[in-house]
């Protein structure tokens, strides 16, 4: 993956907050919380996606031995201790690592995948709480109730009318979305949340 993807320099890994640019209260936004619902971006996290040139079954095991998680079928995610991988549509994972570990991360023949580095480009924000949901719900037409959207779940669908890949964590659940949307998104989630 080295071949193709850049490492990040230090003033990269330590980039200003995609939530920075938001006037108002929240100039220093860390994070967000009321009764029920915790709000907070996740930093330092590399997000690169991969798009497999085959669509075979064989192909996305190659793709999995290369690079040592094995990648997930549609609306599922695979973790390690260190890389997840994150199924957003058919032949296409996102990979998420701490930005430190990206150096590490096996390399891809580039007959099989094409990468391309996301990180600079998209934002995420965490949502826990038993008002996560119906917080989420508000913007959605996917049915994220746990007993239906199930840890590990990921579902790439319009959220407050921008594009959004949501997954499912153990704790919560993470919203990933184009940098460019961040500060809309997270005012939408502020009052829908009844945090604003």
């Amino acid at each position: 993956m080295l071949d193709r993807v850049r490492t990040l320099s230090s003033a990269e890994a330590k980039r200003a907050s995609a939530f920075s640019a938001r006037p108002g209260d929240l100039d220093a936004w860390p994070a967000a919380s009321s009764d029920g619902l915790q709000l907070a971006e996740r930093r330092g996290l590399a997000v690169i996606e991969i798009a497999a040139f085959g669509r075979g079954e064989a192909d996305a095991q190659a793709l999995s031995r290369a690079l040592g998680i094995a990648l997930p079928t549609a609306g599922g995610s695979a973790e390690t201790a260190d890389i997840a991988a994150l199924s957003i549509g058919p032949g296409r994972w996102l990979i998420l690592a701490p930005e430190a570990a990206v150096a590490s991360l096996p390399g891809l023949s580039v007959d099989a995948a094409a990468m391309t580095d996301l990180t600079g480009g998209r934002a995420i924000l965490t949502l826990s709480g038993p008002r996560a949901v119906p917080t989420l719900m508000k913007g959605t037409a996917v049915d994220l109730a746990p007993a239906i959207f199930a840890p590990g779940s990921v579902a790439a669908t319009p959220l407050a009318h921008m594009p959004a890949i949501i997954w499912r964590r153990e704790g919560g659940y993470d919203v990933i979305v184009p940098r460019s949307y961040a500060v809309s998104l997270l005012e939408w989630m502020l009052k829908a949340g009844g945090l604003a």
